[in-house]
């Protein structure tokens, strides 16, 4: 087990399970803090990267009936290096890991300033932000989203996270889930 320090000063659990793959467990922070720093640092910009939370005891307890219900997330973009004028898909995929059905699972993810948006299968748009929503998820099912993005044709060249957060509602009143982010660099060519 290796902890890492996020911006905010938490310090969070993370265990790398295979190369490329993170997971944090339990966490709950700001969506572009959460596993963005340990994502680069551990893991390549094109892997996916994971995160899972699950409900805390005495929230359950005190919602209603005690469930084990865990919901994970995972991020893959199609190019790690995405170029001026391409379209870029990220598909982040929820999966119920508990033993108990997820009524709804919902995601919030925002396109890259200055990005367009061309597709993202039945998510409602605000502004930047993303609003996606799915379920019912029963015990070991997934749900995926695809956001499709062109890169504009004079992008900032660097760095661009893209993050997603979740919230999800099982047996009680919703629950903050985990949130996830994905670092890709703009290059001028390949």
């Amino acid at each position: 087990m290796r902890s890492f320090a996020v911006p905010s000063g938490v310090i969070a659990p993370a265990v790398l399970i295979t190369p490329g793959v993170l997971v944090a467990t339990g966490l709950a922070t700001a969506p572009d803090t959460l596993v963005a720093p340990a994502a680069a640092v551990a893991a390549p910009a094109f892997a996916p990267v994971a995160a899972r939370a699950s409900a805390p005891a005495a929230a359950v307890a005190a919602a209603g009936p005690k469930f084990d219900e865990e919901l994970a997330i995972t991020g893959r973009a199609n190019h790690r290096r995405p170029v001026p004028g391409e379209t870029q898909t990220v598909r982040w995929v929820l999966h119920n890991l508990g033993s108990h059905t997820i009524e709804r699972a919902r995601l919030d993810t925002a396109v890259p300033r200055g990005w367009v948006l061309k597709d993202a299968n039945g998510c409602e748009a605000e502004g930047r932000v993303l609003h996606c929503s799915r379920g019912p998820l029963r015990s070991g099912a997934r749900a995926t989203i695809r956001v499709r993005m062109n890169v504009p044709r004079h992008p900032r060249l660097g760095r661009v996270w893209v993050w997603a957060s979740t919230r999800f509602q099982a047996g009680g009143p919703d629950r903050r889930g985990p949130d996830a982010a994905l670092r890709l660099v703009v290059v001028r060519h390949r």
